[in-house]
């Protein structure tokens, strides 16, 4: 009688402590945005490809930043570096432009400028912003994956060739790849 007794009393509380619902799912209602990254995306960058890049983590905050480690540190040409910048804290991933230590100086903004379609292209950044950062990098991988070949303007020189290693280009698709990629737009 008292192994029944047990049993009851042991299987009446294994009953109540798995029926109830409990509180509802906290519902995700705030808006997507480009910059949204999800457990997936961010576990196949964390695991996968984050061992290409130099990992960095600026004193009280909650944002790594990641550089590709293939590019050239060179100062004889001008490079932009595309940053990775994951906030983990609010799932969001941003990407923001770094000169290289050119030997001569940038103009502000970064003018860049390359001809399509016999038309001279120009591309500024207007400030920075995760906005506008973003939207100069995109606009640069679209014209390296058309295949043009861009200038950018230095103060001592004019008009000088970016990313004329084909390496320098390849890293920067790279990276604006692994960025698609990580807050799923790709």
């Amino acid at each position: 009688m008292r192994i029944w007794y047990t049993f009851f009393l042991l299987s009446t509380l294994l009953l109540g402590a798995c029926g109830g619902e409990g509180p509802p799912a906290k519902e995700d209602t705030g808006p997507k945005t480009i910059f949204h990254t999800t457990p997936p995306s961010q576990l196949y960058f964390k695991n996968i490809r984050s061992t290409s890049y130099y990992a960095e983590r600026k004193k009280h905050s909650e944002m790594d930043i990641y550089r590709l480690r293939k590019f050239s540190t060179t100062r004889k040409r001008p490079i932009l570096y595309p940053l990775i910048i994951q906030n983990w804290l609010e799932d969001e991933a941003y990407l923001f432009i770094e000169p290289n230590d050119y030997q001569y100086t940038f103009v502000d903004k970064f003018p860049i400028r390359w001809t399509e379609d016999g038309e001279e292209q120009n591309l500024i950044l207007p400030y920075r912003g995760k906005d506008e950062e973003l939207a100069f990098a995109e606009a640069i991988y679209k014209a390296l994956l058309a295949g043009h070949k861009l200038e950018i303007e230095v103060k001592e020189q004019g008009w000088v060739p970016l990313f004329q290693e084909g390496s320098d280009r390849q890293h920067f698709l790279v990276t604006m790849r692994d960025y698609l990629r990580l807050t799923e737009r790709t």
